[in-house]
């Protein structure tokens, strides 16, 4: 991978955290919340505020400064000039950047938010961060070195999570909710196979429940590389496996859907072969 030092990029996300996002936490304006365009329409989107773009800029500034030659796909950036996805398609060293996950709960005063880094080389992630401000803990991972979760007093200690024995005892996490006439609704009547199926939340929320023991696969059903890289390559180092749905390999260009993680590819396989029956896979 693209030398980097690791423990200074979680050094600027903590900084960057404290200045650009804590500092504004809770003492939002209305006028600091806009919305994002969605096919030209504006203000239709999710939320943006400006601790989102301060913090964006922040990091680019700094972790480009950091790793000479390397360039950013970050969510607002995007939002703003979507041609920056096709970085990926590029070998150098893109870091991939979510300022702030959960931009909803943050804008509501909430502390269910998470800022998510990811480095990527060749459109593979080589190393990780998920931190959550409010708490202070932050999971980081290097190729071939495993996870760390660190506290906001230092403390730092290995990750080990230990997969299910079978379906049965599985937590999913998986969204439940739609319309009726669409075939994901079925999914609803398949939530006895497993321990318990249900609603995600925020990503950085999510990998970070599965890092902890507490679920053990999730399908999303939004492409955003910001959301996903630094979980996906997280759950990698640990041993998980994640995939597009219809076993095709995910790719952050690619801007494709149904993207499932599962902690070994045996149960990986079983939980796609459950949820869709082997190859009803909505893309």
């Amino acid at each position: 991978m693209s030398h980097v030092d690791i423990a200074r990029v979680s050094q600027i996300i903590r900084e960057v955290a404290l200045a650009e996002v804590m500092s504004r936490w809770q003492k939002l304006e209305a006028s600091d919340v806009s919305y994002k365009s969605i096919d030209g329409k504006a203000g239709v989107g999710g939320p943006v505020t400006v601790a989102d773009m301060a913090a964006e800029a922040a990091l680019e500034r700094q972790l480009t400064a950091l790793l000479p030659g390397s360039r950013v796909v970050g969510e607002e950036g995007v939002a703003a000039d979507p041609s920056r996805l096709d970085l990926f398609r590029s070998d150098g060293p893109i870091w991939v950047l979510d300022p702030i996950d959960g931009t909803r709960a943050y804008a509501k005063g909430k502390p269910e938010f998470d800022m998510m880094v990811a480095l990527v080389v060749g459109g593979v992630p080589v190393a990780g961060w998920i931190y959550h401000p409010v708490s202070g803990a932050m999971y980081v991972g290097e190729r071939g070195s495993g996870v760390v979760f660190e506290t906001s007093d230092g403390a730092a200690e290995k990750v080990r999570v230990a997969p299910p024995r079978d379906l049965a005892a599985m937590n999913g996490l998986i969204r439940l909710s739609w319309p009726k006439d669409d075939p994901r609704r079925e999914l609803e009547a398949k939530t006895s196979r497993f321990a318990s199926l249900t609603e995600p939340r925020s990503s950085g929320r999510n990998y970070a429940r599965i890092l902890r023991g507490e679920v053990h696969f999730l399908m999303n059903f939004t492409p955003h590389p910001w959301d996903h890289l630094s979980g996906f390559f997280l759950l990698s180092e640990l041993g998980h496996v994640y995939a597009r749905a219809d076993g095709t390999p995910y790719h952050p260009a690619d801007g494709r859907a149904a993207i499932l993680t599962a902690p070994t590819p045996a149960l990986w396989s079983q939980v796609r072969d459950t949820l869709f029956d082997g190859g009803n896979v909505p893309c």
